[in-house]
């Protein structure tokens, strides 16, 4: 009864290479065509030539990390009850919206895992508060 969602099949650094993209895709319902997090704009397209060659449903998601992120890419959806099938016919009908993220977003994510392998270190909020974010 579940769905079988395709995150970000060609993002480099998460096993998105590609390599596995058509293979995954013809197990998925759903391919994200649009992840907010993809600054190079050839990956989202590629994944939507996969979902179209595939025939399947497109999805899209922030990615966020940070609250600055949230909602910068989503699925409009006509309203449906709470089933995944009428969530999947739903979604023929879906409109794929959103912007990407300013890179810079890669600058707090990195630094967040910094932080955590060097006890001590200073939280971002910490530098912002300072004025030097």
């Amino acid at each position: 009864g579940g769905i079988v969602y395709l995150p970000h099949p060609y993002a480099p650094g998460k096993g998105g290479s590609g390599a596995l993209a058509d293979e995954l895709a013809g197990r998925a319902h759903v391919v994200e065509v649009l992840n907010a997090r993809l600054h190079r704009e050839e990956l989202n397209r590629k994944a939507e030539a996969l979902a179209r060659r595939r025939g399947k449903l497109r999805g899209a998601g922030s990615d966020a990390h940070t609250p600055g992120e949230v909602a910068r890419a989503y699925v409009e959806v006509p309203a449906h009850a709470n089933e995944a099938s009428l969530l999947l016919a739903a979604l023929a009908s879906a409109r794929i919206a959103g912007t990407t993220s300013s890179p810079l977003v890669h600058f707090a994510s990195t630094w967040a895992k910094v932080r955590k392998a060097l006890p001590g270190a200073p939280s971002l909020d910490t530098w912002k508060k300072k004025g030097i974010t």
